[in-house]
Parts: structure tokens; C-alpha cells; sequence
């Protein structure tokens, strides 16, 4: 893999966690 894909994959990782994040956080509300 280059070093773009692998940023590309670590980008959209962070982005799912993210919006677990906050589904999680929307649900203790």
C-alpha cells in the first residue's frame, strides 16, 4: 500500500470514530 492509501484509511477511521462518538454521546442524552 502508499503512503496516500494508508493516510486516506487513517482519515476515515478517524472519521467513523468521530460519528461514534457522537451517536454514543447522542444516545446518554
Amino acid at each position: 500500500m502508499s503512503a496516500l492509501a494508508l493516510a486516506e484509511i487513517k482519515a476515515l477511521a478517524v472519521a467513523v470514530a468521530k460519528m461514534a462518538a457522537a451517536v454514543a454521546a447522542g444516545k446518554k442524552k
